[in-house]
């Protein structure tokens, strides 16, 4: 007798269904078929095994300093063309050291390698065609000169002690990219407006840290999708890739409108006084490759039920428009 077993999702059919295509990389992905499923529960278990506890952040990373930390990483990776999922990662590997550091005065030559430090772990652990140049020539670049590459591995080893060497785990924008596989198949607009909001996110770890990374993800998305008018068959895909991450019985009532709602806030303010961070996500994101995005004006309100109704769309002109 045949075990029974559970229906694909919508996600794994469709990598199914790319078994027989002319292209490489989609018969790869349709490799994905049998454990997608699996995979995305696991994603969501790990990252919430391995947030930094916001307690921890709050008092051991003084937040000056940390926005300060965030901004530069933000703009040495956008120097140096590396990817967004590797600023995520180092800005999460840095999160999780200071929330598990006894609280304490750090110098700035100890910050600076801790710094870099995350930077080769972020790199270590992304993709193998990340780091263009030898990390030893990396940190003397970013170091200026002035940072011994024997102080940054030290740094490394101190960082994976306090990690209890577990990195590598699941990011917001690894969430973004998941949640993305069939929303974004034919609109790249909008996942440049998620990823946009998503790395406005970083520079605030209470909205960051306070929503499971998924639902996160998910917010930015919605209010992407919410901004661009999209029709209300467009959120169906979003929330059932959701529910594969973390089904609501698991975290509880919905969490994606008012994890929305804050990121919406953000938007906002930063439109009205924007900090240094924003100013530079500004820029970033004005560029072609990502389809200026940062031109798109917020709606008029935040949008108090997902889908929202399109008498809500009508009611608000700028929706949809820079």
């Amino acid at each position: 007798m045949e075990v029974p077993t559970a229906p694909h999702s919508a996600l794994s059919s469709l990598f199914a269904s790319l078994h027989d295509t002319s292209s490489i990389e989609a018969r790869m992905d349709a490799s994905l078929t049998d454990v997608v499923d699996a995979v995305m529960g696991s994603m969501h278990a790990a990252s919430q095994r391995n947030k930094p506890s916001m307690q921890g952040l709050l008092h051991g990373f003084p937040q000056a300093d940390r926005r300060e930390s965030v901004a530069w990483i933000v703009q040495a990776f956008d120097v140096m063309g590396f990817t967004d999922s590797a600023i995520f990662q180092a800005t999460l590997l840095l999160d999780r050291y200071y929330a598990r550091r006894t609280p304490g005065p750090i110098s700035a030559a100890d910050a600076q390698q801790k710094l870099l430090a995350v930077v080769c772990l972020a790199l270590k652990v992304g993709s193998r065609d990340e780091a263009q140049v030898p990390l030893q020539q990396l940190v003397g670049h970013l170091g200026r000169g002035k940072v011994r590459y024997s102080a940054v591995v030290g740094a490394e080893v101190e960082m994976l002690g306090k990690l209890k060497f577990s990195i590598g785990t699941p990011t917001a924008h690894d969430f973004l990219e998941t949640l993305s596989t069939r929303l974004m198949h034919h609109d790249q607009l909008c996942a440049s407006l998620a990823e946009y909001l998503l790395q406005l996110t970083l520079i605030d770890p209470v909205l960051h840290y306070g929503y499971p990374h998924a639902v996160l993800a998910a917010a930015a998305l919605a209010l992407a999708l919410t901004t661009l008018k999209a029709p209300a068959a467009a959120f169906t895909p979003l929330f059932e890739d959701l529910a594969l991450h973390c089904p609501v019985a698991e975290v509880g009532a919905d969490m994606t409108t008012p994890c929305c709602q804050d990121i919406y806030q953000l938007w906002v303010q930063s439109k009205i006084t924007p900090c240094s961070f924003a100013q530079h996500l500004c820029a970033k994101f004005s560029h072609a490759r990502y389809h200026a995005v940062a031109s798109i004006t917020p709606p008029l309100r935040a949008p108090s039920v997902l889908p929202p109704m399109q008498t809500a769309y009508a009611a608000d002109p700028r929706i949809g428009g820079a």
